[in-house]
């Protein structure tokens, strides 16, 4: 069974230079069957204006806004799934470009009672510089040569995961496990509800990616690797986030969840209540 509609849920949080260049990413994937959703965790006004400038330019994407009160992703990251159509969630960040069948490789990977787990090439500070001032196309670094080049001159890390050989050899490759990153997975909206969607309780950055994994292994479902195929080229931004949530994620682990607490049912329950004008 294939999935019959997808829909890529992207974190943001501002890096509106760097949100352009991954929407410009999207406009150019041979897969053309898709909807995007920002879930904005609290950046200004200039999203949603990028968001309307690119669905008039063909994106099918729409904007959702929560108060900036720190980093609760999680809390975002469900109220746009509460309001999604699609029966297959792809999950991405606003500052990882998507090569140009990143779409299409999804679709291909997607397999009943699993989710998927690829990875990104991180991109050096000079090449995403170069980037976002207009002087690079970071499309040339689909071409191999040029991403296996960019390594061996430091300017870039992970090459190898941008690297897209025949499919029995991508195949071959992903029959190792490995672990979900955000940035870079894919699940069924049916298993999400399952679990009760993302976990509220992990404010703070750190874990909540574990936390989500474990939950759905506890539910029985399978993960499944994506290797030489959906690749995301990760551009370079310092980070001032300390890493949080260690001790929460040992007590959920130690409880063997399978729904959160509080979340997916919860944060519908919150935006009703919010949006109920008596």
């Amino acid at each position: 069974m294939k999935p019959r509609r997808l829909e890529v849920i992207l974190s943001v949080y501002r890096a509106e230079r760097e949100l352009r260049e991954v929407l410009e990413g999207y406009l150019r994937q041979v897969e053309t069957d898709f909807s995007i959703v920002l879930a904005d965790d609290g950046s200004g006004p200039g999203v949603e204006r990028i968001a309307s400038e690119f669905a008039d330019r063909g994106l099918r994407i729409r904007h959702m806004w929560q108060e900036d009160r720190g980093f609760r992703k999680c809390r975002i990251l469900n109220r746009a799934v509460a309001t999604s159509s699609a029966d297959y969630l792809l999950l991405s960040d606003g500052d990882c470009i998507p090569s140009r069948h990143f779409v299409r490789d999804h679709l291909e990977w997607a397999e009943p009672g699993r989710y998927v787990c690829g990875r990104r090439v991180m991109l050096g500070e000079e090449v995403s510089n170069a980037i976002l001032l207009g002087e690079l196309n970071p499309f040339e670094y689909e071409n191999p040569i040029r991403l296996v080049a960019g390594e061996a001159r430091g300017q870039l890390r992970h090459a190898w995961c941008g690297v897209r050989p025949p499919r029995p050899i991508a195949d071959l490759m992903s029959s190792r496990p490995r672990s979900l990153a955000g940035c870079n997975a894919a699940v069924w909206m049916t298993d999400l509800v399952r679990i009760n969607g993302f976990n509220n309780a992990f404010e703070g950055w750190g874990y909540e990616d574990s936390e989500l994994e474990a939950r759905l292994a506890a539910a029985g479902v399978r993960s499944k690797a994506l290797r030489g195929r959906g690749v995301l080229f990760h551009l370079h931004h310092q980070s001032n986030f300390i890493r949080t949530n260690e001790d929460l994620l040992y007590l959920e682990q130690e409880r063997s969840p399978v729904e959160a607490v509080s979340g997916l049912r919860e944060t519908i329950a919150e935006c009703v209540v919010l949006d109920d004008p008596a």
